[in-house]
């Protein structure tokens, strides 16, 4: 079978062109040049291009238009993919009998079920360089190992004209319409075995969300200001799991959610009907990305509304124990800052170990068990230092059941939970406590020691008073003797006696207390 694959990676060796038949073939002619197309270096003046490019690269994956697409339509979809085509191309192809409404769909050829994602060539014209790919993403269904991955446009303003030129010629803003159930289409392939069956439409994209999750901050902006409704809600103001972040990708992500939420302040609020919300949502990412972001992005959200204790429905689950059960520890410890306790010892609907604290344990007690690696190392340090957060903050130990106290049939995760807790709050109590303590002992006493440091240099410069009445023959004598030491000199007494004027000083009614001792 021919498909769609790595052979069409390197463009700048072979060209191709989409056949007659629906196949992607090499051109016939060597000399072949469309006055559509361009060069990359055609693109000199424009804005600056995005830090990275990008080859080509589409394996495992069948591209599929409609039936009877024209050769017009195809060769503006190659142009599109390849990113080889001008504004100017792209209404010309219009003009010729393309189509610009065309929608494609995609179908990653693992999924024996021949799971489709439908996109319009809004969505294909979005330069997406996070990894995996938005489109990518949807496509690969249980990591099926599918790709796709387009060139990158010339320069950012390139890419926003395109957009510009595609919307101005027809295309849809909103994407192609979200099927309700699997629907079974006949389309003709990209592919020369005529053989294959047809298979199931089980998804659609919009362009912004595209724009969204590859973190296009141009893309996001042009199709705003080209009218594109934000009528996706809550899904483009929440995280997206299974990408592998970056501190470049992490602050367009950043940028874009605040220029979203900015425009329609209900995405940050807006739940499901069973009131799964963007805290949620970010709980639920897992630890991918940073420590700085995650608390950047809960602030964002729960400035503009987001509930940090909304009860999922069933089983109750709140974010902080959609955290815990994720290994989300960055937002553990952001949510602990915000929480009360009470809120902390909240008990989720059914099982056991139903509070964040059993539930962060018996994910711990999973991590431990698994074979020694990196990833596993980096997830235990993690929660573990989660749990200890959630210890300092107020969660109840005896909340999560001893192993004595689990039904016979619990399994071994379930009974290491608990001795995962005492390990941790025994760490708490000898390693951090006491460092809490005293710093809260040495802030209260701050005061105090202030004027007893001060009060320790003066009081040896006292000296005893002149005599009252010097022309008495005892009194002239004493007058005219050496000067008696200080009562105060440096001696080991001299600090008591200053911290406890100090303390007097500080808290009168303290001395009351302690008189006589």
């Amino acid at each position: 079978m021919f498909t769609l694959s790595s052979r069409l990676s390197n463009v700048r060796q072979r060209d191709w062109l989409i056949g007659g038949h629906g196949v992607w073939s090499p051109l016939s002619a060597p000399n072949y040049q469309d006055s559509s197309t361009m060069s990359a270096s055609s693109s000199a003046g424009q804005e600056p291009q995005p830090p990275q490019q990008q080859e080509m690269k589409i394996e495992k994956v069948e591209a599929r238009f409609p039936p009877n697409t024209n050769s017009a339509t195809k060769r503006l979809v190659q142009g599109i993919m390849r990113r080889t085509i001008t504004p100017d191309g792209v209404r010309q192809l219009v003009r010729k009998g393309a189509n610009p409404a065309v929608c494609i769909d995609l179908i990653d050829l693992d999924d024996h079920e021949e799971y489709r994602l439908r996109v319009c060539l809004l969505s294909l014209a979005i330069d997406d360089w996070s990894t995996p790919t938005a489109l990518e993403a949807f496509i690969a269904v249980d990591h099926s190992g599918a790709r796709l991955a387009l060139p990158l446009w010339p320069s950012r303003g390139t890419q926003a004209a395109i957009l510009s030129a595609l919307i101005q010629e027809g295309v849809g803003l909103n994407g192609p319409p979200k099927p309700s159930s699997p629907t079974h289409v006949e389309t003709t392939r990209i592919t020369i075995d005529a053989s294959a069956r047809p298979g199931r439409i089980t998804n659609a994209m919009a362009p912004i969300e595209v724009a969204v999750w590859a973190g296009n901050v141009t893309a996001v902006k042009t199709l705003v200001a080209n009218g594109a409704a934000l009528q996706q809600g809550r899904p483009l103001a929440s995280l997206r799991d299974g990408v592998r972040s970056s501190e470049q990708y992490e602050a367009a992500l950043m940028a874009i959610y605040t220029y979203l939420v900015k425009l329609d302040p209900s995405l940050s609020t807006e739940a499901t009907a069973s009131d799964w919300n963007v805290i949620h949502s970010a709980a639920s990412a897992g630890p991918i990305y940073s420590e700085a972001f995650i608390r950047s992005y809960l602030q964002l959200m729960m400035d503009n509304g987001a509930s940090i204790t909304a009860a999922q429905q069933p089983p109750m689950f709140q974010p902080l124990h959609r955290a815990a059960s994720s290994s989300s520890h960055h937002v553990i410890e952001w949510l602990c800052q915000h929480l009360s306790p009470a809120d902390i010892n909240t008990a989720r609907g059914g099982g056991v170990h139903r509070t964040a604290l059993g539930i962060a344990a018996r994910r711990v007690a999973l991590w431990q068990s698994r074979p020694p690696s990196e990833q596993r190392d980096e997830m235990v340090s993690g929660m573990q230092r989660a749990i200890r957060t959630l210890l300092t903050s107020g969660a109840a130990i005896d909340m999560v059941q001893t192993p004595q106290q689990l039904p016979p049939n619990a399994g071994q995760i379930y009974r290491a939970a608990h001795g995962v807790v005492l390990a941790e709050y025994l760490t708490v109590l000898n390693d951090e406590l006491p460092q809490a303590v005293m710093d809260g002992v040495n802030g209260a006493l701050s005061p105090q020691r202030d004027a007893a440091n001060m009060l320790t240099r003066l009081l040896p410069l006292a000296r005893p008073s002149p005599p009252a009445n010097p022309t008495e023959p005892s009194t002239a004598a004493a007058a005219h003797a050496p000067a008696a030491p200080s009562p105060f000199a440096i001696t080991d007494a001299t600090a008591q006696v200053a911290w406890k004027i100090g303390a007097f000083l500080h808290e009168p009614e303290a001395v009351d207390t302690r008189r006589g001792t």
